[in-house]
């Protein structure tokens, strides 16, 4: 049984400090957006001679209960059209349906400060008379998807300085700046949509994980900084919104099983037992790792085995090429 020599390379810099700050376990951007925070939704059928014959409602919504946001709306934009009723002598008359999302900042209660609402505002749609003689929508009236605003904004209490890093089918870029400057990826705090200097606004690409031109998947990180001197921070993965790295979390821990792992016997084969190498990487919980191998450090030739990840702080995976090099490295990397 050949004995392999395991290296572990942990990319993790860990800052000491002794300044005591909340930093988020998580950002509400990439794949935890929209999160899972209370928001209020308002759908409304809108005459657009006038207000004669308008109807609104309007409901809480949260991911945790109700699931994906647009699904939701389309059914209550559905059952809303359904029950519609025109007045008489408006029948003839142009309606908009539409919607919007808001969210409360600043624990106050108040749902003020939209985060997105409809993409055919201002397209106008008849009625039309169906099979059974009753007037109803046509069908694209209510096909409507959602337009989230430029920058969309989530509580940060003691927010100091943000740094985003990000790379685009175009290339890379930077923006660092103090919170409340337009290179800080807030809003102008001199302008009429600043949100106060507890609360980060990032823009609706980052935000989203993607490009919005085209659906394209954007990578990298967004840093905040929780002091003035930013021994205080937390670095977050742009598509997953988890932390992956801060001045308060421990370094990333491999830990690796040197027990061979013995492999299931290929099928229809009388073949001698496989076995391979159980890598146990422990870390940050909710965290993504890439863990990777070399067979010759002096190339410095490192290829992907496997992206886990760290659901409850660990995760396992049995390397079944292990055996088939006399030596061989492993490194992982955090949000990678």
């Amino acid at each position: 049984m050949k004995i392999l020599t395991l290296l572990v390379s942990v990319l993790v810099t860990v800052v000491e400090t002794s300044i005591s700050a909340a930093i988020p376990a998580f950002l509400p951007i990439g794949d935890r957006f929209p999160p899972d925070d209370m928001y209020k939704v308002w759908v409304e059928i809108v005459n657009n001679s006038g207000q004669v014959g308008s109807v609104q409602t309007n409901f809480m919504y949260n991911r945790q209960t109700y699931g994906d946001l647009k699904t939701r709306i389309d059914f209550e934009l559905k059952k809303l059209a359904d029950s519609f009723v025109p007045v008489a002598g408006h029948e003839g008359d142009d309606y908009i349906p539409m919607f919007g999302v808001d969210q409360a900042l600043h624990g106050n209660g108040e749902f003020g400060t939209p985060v997105a609402n409809n993409n055919n505002i201002g397209k106008v749609f008849k009625l039309v008379r169906g099979s059974d003689n009753q007037l109803h929508f046509p069908a694209e009236a209510l096909n409507v998807g959602i337009v989230y605003r430029s920058y969309i904004a989530s509580p940060a209490p003691g927010l100091k300085w943000v740094k985003v890093e990000a790379t685009t089918p175009n290339g890379r870029y930077t923006r660092d700046g103090e919170n409340g400057s337009p290179k800080g990826c807030s809003l102008d705090r001199g302008g009429s949509n600043y949100e106060g200097p507890d609360v980060l606004q990032l823009s609706r690409d980052v935000v989203l994980g993607k490009m919005e031109s085209d659906g394209t998947k954007l990578s990298g990180t967004v840093t905040l900084y929780f002091s003035d001197d930013r021994k205080v921070w937390g670095k977050y993965d742009i598509s997953t919104g988890n932390l992956i790295a801060s001045s308060a979390l421990p370094p990333l821990s491999l830990k690796l099983s040197l027990t061979p792992a013995q492999l299931p016997t290929l099928a229809g084969t009388q073949s001698q037992p496989r076995f391979g190498m159980k890598v146990k990487i422990a870390g940050p919980s909710g965290s993504s790792v890439t863990l990777e191998y070399s067979d010759n450090l002096a190339t410095s030739s490192w290829k992907p085995l496997t992206t886990l990840s760290l659901t409850s702080g660990s995760a396992e995976y049995t390397d079944e090429g292990a055996s088939s090099s006399s030596l061989r490295f492993y490194r992982a990397a955090l949000g990678k």
